[in-house]
């Protein structure tokens, strides 16, 4: 009786060892898991570091995100760090609530045929919109205020127009506009009253004038009009009171190859050019009038256009122009 009082206790003991192993195996782990997770969870929350850094937005991780990882809090405020290269609209997205990118906007994009970054205000480093195919406009970029170093607008086979860009008053690198073969006016720069950098106006075939850079006084660097073809004068630089003053940048000022420039009369506010001033292969060029109020210039003066320029003109007004290198032409 003993013996069989003992082995059903010993059954009965195998059968619970047993069901709780059968137990612990199925939810076991799992529990002890989410214990883990909650109780790292609470811990993070209670003592914050740098692990705790998320990366900048999912950005095309091998070309876009360049800077350093971007943190919670700037995501809740709109600063994107590092640069971002935007070649369709997914990539587009992930940007869109951007207010601030720390470093470069780069736009080069088969598909994009608009775009919109409505809270975007501020670029730390270049814009660079480039080989956009089907881009008409730049009214995406209608918030920024403040680019920190160098625009370029190249190849953009459709683009009509730089509007978009009316809000900057400022640029602290170049401002090239090249290329852009449907590009009619610059009317989106109008408020643009200073360049520390160069001025590249060149090669865009449909470019019409350049009026809408009637707010600028100051290039920093050179300036630059170069192989437009329909532009017929300068007007839009008549306030234009300087160039290459920064000494940081080449200074030359060159109005090469206009095929239909006729005069430019909208560089009379100029006095003192800081490099060179080079006209040459205006064809149509039938006066210069417009420098007779330039005094000095640093390097060299250099006129090769005479297929409609009179000798003499040349000849006076490079007598009245001190000029440290030479004159040529």
């Amino acid at each position: 009786r003993q013996m069989c009082i003992r082995d059903r206790l010993t059954t009965v003991f195998l059968s619970i060892v047993i069901l709780c192993f059968q137990s612990c195996s199925s939810s076991g782990p799992k529990q002890s898991r989410d214990a883990e997770l909650a109780q790292h969870t609470e811990l993070a929350e209670h003592f914050p570091n740098e692990d705790n850094e998320i990366p900048a937005p999912d950005c095309h991780v091998e070309r876009n995100c360049t800077g350093s990882p971007t943190t919670e809090q700037e995501m809740n405020t709109g600063i994107c760090e590092g640069d971002y290269f935007i070649e369709n609209e997914g990539e587009l997205l992930e940007i869109s609530s951007c207010t601030q990118i720390s470093g470069d906007l780069l736009i080069a994009s088969p598909t994009l045929a608009q775009f919109n970054l409505p809270h975007l205000v501020a670029i730390g480093g270049s814009l660079y919109v480039y080989d956009n195919t089907l881009l008409a406009d730049l009214q995406g970029l209608g918030s920024i205020r403040s680019i920190g170093n160098h625009i370029k607008i190249q190849n953009n086979p459709t683009l009509r127009s730089l509007d978009g860009l009316d809000r900057l008053s400022h640029v602290e690198g170049d401002l090239d506009v090249i290329e852009n073969h449907n590009l009619i006016n610059v009317e989106g720069l109008r408020f643009l009253y200073s360049i520390e950098g160069r001025l590249k106006i060149a090669n865009n075939k449909a470019l019409q004038d350049i009026d809408g850079l009637e707010s600028l006084t100051s290039v920093g660097g050179s300036l630059n009009i170069l192989g437009n073809p329909l532009i017929e004068d300068l007007y839009g630089l008549e306030y234009l009171e300087s160039v290459g003053q920064n000494g940081l940048h080449t200074k030359n000022l060159e109005i090469m190859y206009n095929s239909e420039l006729h005069n430019i009369e909208g560089l009379f506010n100029i006095t003192i050019i800081s490099g060179n001033l080079q006209i040459e292969g205006n064809s149509h060029l039938e006066s210069l009038q417009g420098l007779e109020n330039i005094t000095r210039i640093e390097q060299n003066l250099l006129i090769i256009d005479k297929s409609k320029l009179a000798t003499c003109e040349a000849e006076n007004m490079a007598s009245h122009i001190e000029s440290v290198d030479g004159v040529e032409g």
